[in-house]
């Protein structure tokens, strides 16, 4: 976060997020730790403040008459008239959602309603019951190629707007402390083809500190092709502020191999953000990482990304990539 924007948080002017706040907490986590005086470990867990957020959006208890005591909320039903919705939800108290949530999404998704709170719901439950919903949802709603009545490709598609949405939020959730689980779980259930997008999403959006549990737990399950994956993510997936923030804790920590993953993984897929890392790593770093991130590109792309490069004005980038073709293949 920028420093107007954090100010903003501190001062109330605008509300905080649960990604933001587990930021904070891992910062000042972090000053802490560095300031000598670190801070009891049950005032940081991760797990401890979703728990606290979750609840406080969540009260058990509501001043509202007649209001159910179900986390979804049905207000949207019942302003759209879709009461046999509202029961479906309201008798499946207590039931896992995967066996009824694909019923109430399908019709919801025919009339062209915004299915996102019911998918950000769903999230938030167990890993293991995200795993039965992604299965039950993906066999729904396949990935397919959709297209409108103009033949034009459908984006998202349903699959992206049910699994992918699922994804993303169980990254945000679970991401730190259930990456292996919801990894294998994924190949277990026959939906491998999303393991990649999963973890894209969790070296998208969560913090160095727990980016870094989540590649441990890894490692420590024999997955570490997965790991490296994630790393390699982390560079392209990340916008280039983030990317210098993964750079920089890892950097501190002495985890150099981790650290280089990161940063030839920026261009591994495309050099579309190339200009911006390597913009945002000299003012801390100098130019030392900048051949690090060329050597990230495959050799095979190197002559049209040198032309891509040179074309949006970094002509130096470009040079240096273009001497890369006259080392010797390894």
């Amino acid at each position: 976060m920028a420093r107007s924007t954090i100010q903003d948080k501190f001062s109330g002017k605008s509300p905080l997020n649960l990604s933001q706040i587990l930021s904070l907490i891992e910062a000042l986590a972090e000053h802490a730790r560095i300031s000598g005086i670190p801070l009891p470990a049950h005032e940081i867990e991760q797990s401890r403040w979703r728990e606290f957020i979750t609840a406080d959006k969540n009260p058990t208890t509501s001043p509202m008459p007649n209001t159910q005591t179900t986390p979804w909320n049905l207000e949207p039903l019942r302003q759209a008239q879709m009461f046999d919705l509202v029961e479906i939800v309201e008798n499946s108290h207590g039931t896992p959602t995967s066996s009824w949530l694909p019923r109430i999404i399908a019709p919801m998704l025919k009339a062209q309603m915004d299915i996102s709170e019911f998918i950000r719901t769903a999230g938030k439950e167990s890993p293991q019951e995200v795993l039965q919903t992604l299965r039950v949802l993906d066999s729904k709603f396949p990935q397919v190629h959709e297209t409108s009545e103009f033949g034009r490709r459908v984006r998202p598609t349903k699959n992206d707007r049910t699994v992918g949405e699922l994804l993303w939020i169980a990254a945000i959730y679970h991401g730190a402390e259930a990456t292996p689980a919801i990894v294998v779980g994924l190949r277990l259930a026959e939906m491998g083809e999303h393991t990649w997008d999963f973890l894209g999403d969790v070296a998208s959006t969560q913090a160095p500190i727990y980016m870094r549990k989540a590649i441990e737990g890894l490692r420590t399950a024999r997955l570490s092709a997965d790991a490296d994956t994630l790393l390699s993510l982390a560079g392209s997936r990340r916008k280039p502020h983030r990317v210098l923030e993964v750079i920089t804790y890892l950097n501190r920590l002495k985890e150099l191999q981790s650290r280089d993953k990161v940063l030839k993984g920026v261009c591994a897929l495309d050099c579309t953000h190339l200009e911006g890392v390597v913009e945002r790593l000299r003012e801390h770093f100098g130019d030392r990482f900048t051949d690090t991130i060329l050597q990230g590109i495959p050799r095979a792309r190197i002559t049209d990304d040198v032309e891509i490069i040179r074309r949006r004005g970094s002509h130096d980038l470009a040079q240096r990539l273009l001497a890369r073709t006259e080392e010797p293949t390894p």
